[in-house]
C-alpha cells in the first residue's frame, strides 16, 4: 500500500477534483472546478490527498463570519474515493484543515451533513464533532436573466 501525502489544491487538479466531486453526488465540469479552485484565494482553502500521483481525496474550508457565530471555518466538502476509505485519509485531511484554521484565527470548525450520510456522521462524531441540531436546507434559484 503506497503512502499518501497532503498538499494545497492547485488549478491543475481540476479534472481529478471534478471526478471525486461526482462521488459526493455533485456534477461539476472541469472548467467550473478550475474556476472555483482559483477563486478560493481569500474566502477559503482546500487540500488534496495524493497517493502515487493520483488525488484520492479533498477537503475545502470556507471562512465564515456570522452574527450568531464567532469566526468559523466551515467544511464546504470532504470526500475520499470509495476505494481508499478507511486508511485515515479523511482524518488527515480534516486535521490539516483544522491546523490551517487555528493558524488563521478560527475558533470553530463547522460542518453540515445530509441526514442520509450516516457514514459521514459517524466519521465526524468519531473525530470529535458534536451533533448540534437537525435542520432543513432550502434553496431558491435567482433569475439572472440571459447570460
Amino acid at each position: 500500500m503506497a503512502e499518501y501525502s497532503i498538499r494545497p489544491i492547485e488549478p491543475a487538479d481540476a479534472e481529478q477534483i471534478a471526478r471525486l466531486t461526482a462521488e459526493l453526488g455533485y456534477e461539476m465540469t472541469i472548467t467550473a472546478t478550475r474556476k472555483r479552485i482559483v477563486s478560493l484565494d481569500g474566502d477559503g482553502v482546500a487540500f488534496v490527498a495524493v497517493d502515487d500521483g493520483e488525488i484520492v481525496g479533498w477537503i475545502e474550508g470556507l471562512n465564515r463570519e456570522l452574527l450568531i457565530y464567532p469566526r468559523i471555518l466551515e467544511v464546504g466538502g470532504l470526500v475520499v474515493t470509495a476505494e481508499q476509505r478507511g486508511r485515515g485519509i479523511g482524518t488527515e485531511l480534516l486535521t490539516t484543515l483544522e491546523a490551517w484554521g487555528a493558524e488563521h484565527g478560527h475558533r470553530l470548525v463547522f460542518v453540515r451533513s445530509s441526514v442520509v450520510r450516516d457514514g459521514a456522521h459517524r466519521f465526524y462524531e468519531g473525530y470529535g464533532f458534536r451533533r448540534e441540531k437537525t435542520s432543513y436546507t432550502f434553496s431558491l434559484e435567482i433569475d439572472r436573466g440571459p447570460d
